[in-house]
């Protein structure tokens, strides 16, 4: 029996899930009982065997205290570490490139010595601390989970799907175990036959080579060299008369390791570009295109796309990999699979959203060692990305050359903004925001879901404000937003409910109880969501929500947050007047993250005692005036009275983007759990 093993890599990890079951299939051991323990930072850092007599079964439980990867290259800015100081109240001196901590929190007792204080440093310049006193030192988030503890045990992924897969002569101790499969990888062979299906002589297999080579640009042998292949998938119907799947050719995007092993397959529609999937699910995220970057190369290219990653190799030569979700987010996985470059190029779409994801992931591997390409170089006109720079006879090497730093956040030049003010110039739909599928009326009244806004949504008890934001985060979720609920008065699992049930009854039209059948395959869809749950109940310090809510912002990449609600997390930390400053600074401290982060936080308050026949107005919304003035929007769910139960209205009270204001109808369909837009004329009400 294998004791203890020390893995280094994912690939290891493979290997020993593979010995174990040849043992077992080989010696039918009675019973085995053992947990293999191991430090890295691949995704699973548990892996546990299960067996009872010839039943046997392997578990990689995904705790994230050791698959988060932090970058040696983060650098954070000289506010941001001014700021964390100021929230854990240390006492600090600024002196030239280095922040200087009177007492070492990590040091034995100081006694208040002289010669015992100020020995802690941090440099300004990239976070780095050292104290000269207990030796304590590293990187600026080492720096912080030393302080804070294990970040990650604040966060979870609620898993919906029922362990239903544990022997039922299994002990108690191995079904407690997290039934979360052990990470899959495709089979080689696959790829293969998905290669060789690319250059076979059908209809299929020549309109996606037609599509790679005539309509893209691209040459045969670059798609050898990336082991593009093709296939055929079912995806849903796009026609409202149609609801079943249609089969759709796909070309094969394969992401392989260093060593040229497979590790997952992303499969694209080449009649429609939203329609892709990846395979197997719930595999780990990778580079495409990482096995044809040399050993010893120092300098990569990464782009947004698998078809820009192409281009840029084929024109440039230079060892390009694109992003496994393009802008959506930069993932552990991937960050540390780029450590080891000295220097990166990001060459993202030239659009709002590409460039604002250059920046973000430019800040998370290292401000110092990333450059960022601008494909259309302050041109209308220009090409928004390396593939159509391709198409139009660019010359790659050029714009590579002209690939600039990530200005510092702390320099504000017309100069380091020109670009951004003629981006928004000529993307006017962009700056409004990400449009609401569900709900036009809101996208008609505040334009779309902008980062850095601070959203207040309140309305009376029972009205419905948590159905009502489940079903909006869910919305952007699905868009691909990375999305972060602080639910602090109902469960995660009672949350999750919700949105997995309104998620199928949304798609499929039926009502929330038919979803029982089918409920293995939702929840399947539902946990390749990009949706976290901070493990936070009842009242809870703001300095631990924030410390969440940034690491989520750093690891995850979240950029909505939904925090509900303001009192249920502030109650009891004040008395009289001083719970109207709790909840002042509680605001100030979510405004600022709000701002500096990027994110868009929607946070909950719930409004003044006030008569049931009266409408909430701006100044209903419980606390001091701070908090509708801290918000960029105001949003109430009203019901009146008079109105049948099922009715409600939306009013925006405040929009900081333009100032249109205005109310939106809705009607809950107490069936399917959902809100609908009656000023939609996709769906009309349903009373």
């Amino acid at each position: 029996v294998i004791r203890l093993i020390h893995i280094e890599s994912y690939s290891d990890v493979m290997r020993i899930q593979y010995v174990i079951r040849f043992l077992l299939k080989e010696y039918h051991t009675s019973t085995i009982k053992n947990a293999l323990h191991f430090n890295t930072h691949s995704v699973y850092n548990r892996i546990t065997l299960i067996s009872c007599g010839k039943n046997h079964r392997l578990y990689c439980t995904n705790e994230y205290k050791s698959s988060i990867y932090f970058s040696k290259h983060f650098t954070p800015s000289k506010s941001e570490i001014e700021t964390y100081l100021h929230r854990k109240s240390i006492e600090f001196s600024v002196q030239s490139d280095q922040i200087v901590i009177k007492n070492c929190p990590f040091c034995h007792p100081i006694k208040n010595l002289p010669d015992n204080q100020n020995k802690l440093q941090i440099k300004t310049d990239n976070g780095v601390f050292h104290c000269f006193r207990c030796g304590a030192k590293g990187n600026w988030w080492s720096f912080r989970n030393k302080l804070d503890g294990d970040l990650s045990s604040s966060l979870e992924r609620v898993n919906v799907k029922q362990t239903q897969h544990v022997h039922s002569d299994a002990t108690q101790e191995s079904a407690d175990i997290i039934d979360s499969v052990s990470c899959p990888r495709p089979n080689p062979h696959t790829l293969e036959s998905m290669i060789q299906l690319l250059l076979a002589e059908t209809h299929e297999a020549q309109a996606i080579l037609n599509f790679l080579v005539q309509k893209r640009g691209l040459k045969s042998e670059v798609l050898v060299k990336y082991k593009v292949g093709a296939a055929l998938r079912r995806f849903a119907s796009r026609s409202s008369s149609n609801q079943r799947e249609e089969l759709e050719p796909c070309i094969v995007f394969p992401s392989l390791d260093r060593n040229g092993d497979l590790i997952r397959l992303k499969l694209r529609s080449i009649l429609h570009k939203s329609n892709q999937t990846f395979e197997p699910k719930g595999g780990m995220r990778a580079l495409f295109g990482m096995h044809t970057v040399p050993k010893d190369c120092k300098s990569i290219v990464v782009t947004e796309g698998e078809l820009d990653a192409m281009a840029v190799y084929q024109a440039t030569g230079r060892p390009t990999v694109s992003l496994p979700n393009g802008a959506n987010a930069l993932s552990s996985e991937i960050v540390e699979a780029l450590e080891e470059f000295e220097s990166i190029v990001l060459w993202l779409d030239d659009d709002i959203s590409g460039q604002n994801a250059a920046k973000r992931f430019a800040k998370k591997l290292g401000l110092q060692r990333c450059v960022n390409v601008q494909t259309r170089g302050g041109r209308y006109d220009g090409p928004k990305d390396a593939n159509e720079a391709l198409l139009l006879k660019k010359d790659l090497n050029v714009l590579l050359n002209s690939a600039t730093r990530i200005p510092h956040e702390q320099i504000i030049t017309f100069k380091d903004l020109r670009e951004e003010v003629f981006r928004e110039l000529v993307n006017p739909k962009q700056v409004e925001g990400l449009p609401s599928s569900c709900f036009p009326g809101i996208t008609r009244l505040l334009k779309g879901h902008r980062p850095g806004e601070l959203t207040l949504f309140t309305g009376r008890t029972g009205v419905g404000k948590t159905t009502f934001l489940s079903q909006l985060s869910l919305d952007y979720a699905c868009q691909g937003v990375q999305t972060l609920w602080g639910s602090f008065e109902i469960s995660n699992v009672r949350l999750a409910k919700v949105l997995l049930l309104q998620m199928f009854t949304f798609r499929t039209g039926k009502s929330a109880v038919e979803i029982v059948p089918d409920f293995e395959e939702w929840a399947e869809l539902f946990e390749q969501l990009p949706i976290y749950f901070l493990k936070f109940t009842g009242s809870v310090p703001i300095d631990r929500v924030i410390d969440a809510m940034e690491y989520a912002n750093y690891v995850f990449d979240v950029s909505h947050v939904v925090l509900d609600n303001l009192q249920f997390m502030t109650g009891g930390q004040g008395r009289g007047m001083d719970r109207f400053e709790v909840m002042d600074s509680a605001l100030q401290k979510i405004r600022e993250f709000a701002s500096g982060s990027g994110s868009h936080v929607t946070l909950v308050i719930h409004p003044r005692k006030e008569s049931e026949r009266d409408e909430l107005t701006i100044g209903s919304v419980f606390g001091s005036a701070k908090a509708t003035q801290e918000a960029d929007n105001v949003i109430v769910l009203q019901t009146h009275h008079d109105d049948p139960p099922d009715i409600r209205r939306l009013c925006v009270l405040k929009n900081r983007f333009d100032g249109q204001l205005g109310s939106v109808p809705l009607v809950f369909d107490v069936h399917r759990k959902i809100y609908l837009d009656s000023s939609s004329r996709n769906e009309p009400p349903q009373h």
